[in-house]
């Protein structure tokens, strides 16, 4: 949570989860930015940002992939370009096309348990899939409260007593601090 804090601020919410899974052979996903020079809505919305002001960094929308299986370079899996999220260039179209040989794209080493923090600022994709057992991956991303990325919404387990700070997280999206509480005020 401190990372996230320190990322989207006091007030965020979870906007969604999925998994991802992939089989011996499987071909790579394009690179790609959610936002920025390179998106495909590269004249940034509110919300949709990366900026570093007044000693601050300031995100809408951060990820973080819990790697239930083994990933990296003998594997497969996340790449991305390290640094990209503070460029405002469009990814060239040779490293576009063929990330696979383009030296500045990594495909971090990353063991079954571990997760993956990112901005969707950050150019970013998935390398074909070497690896003899089946990746799988589970996404959670987070934004700043008062963002919404989908229409749909996280549900609340009905099963799961929750505490207040869980149940914060999933709100709907609103102002932060007038409707929408800090997640460290009672932590």
């Amino acid at each position: 949570m401190p990372i996230l804090q320190f990322r989207l601020g006091d007030c965020f919410r979870l906007d969604r989860i999925y998994g991802m899974y992939m089989e011996n052979g499987m071909p790579r996903g394009g690179l790609h930015a959610d936002y920025g020079a390179t998106s495909p809505t590269a004249k940034a919305h509110p919300g949709e940002y990366y900026s570093f002001r007044d000693n601050e960094i300031h995100n809408g929308f951060v990820v973080v992939t819990w790697n239930l299986a083994d990933t990296g370079p003998e594997h497969g899996g996340f790449c991305c370009i390290p640094g990209s999220h503070k460029s405002n260039y469009k990814l060239p179209q040779q490293i576009a096309a063929s990330p696979e040989n383009a030296h500045c794209v990594v495909i971090p080493k990353a063991p079954a348990g571990s997760a993956i923090l990112f901005t969707e600022a950050l150019t970013h994709g998935t390398a074909a899939w070497n690896g003899k057992h089946q990746r799988r991956s589970l996404l959670y991303k987070y934004c700043v409260s008062h963002i919404a990325w989908t229409s749909r919404r996280v549900a609340i387990p009905e099963d799961i007593a929750l505490t207040e700070r869980q149940k914060i997280l999933f709100r709907e999206p609103a102002d932060p601090y007038r409707h929408f509480p800090s997640l460290f005020d009672a932590a």
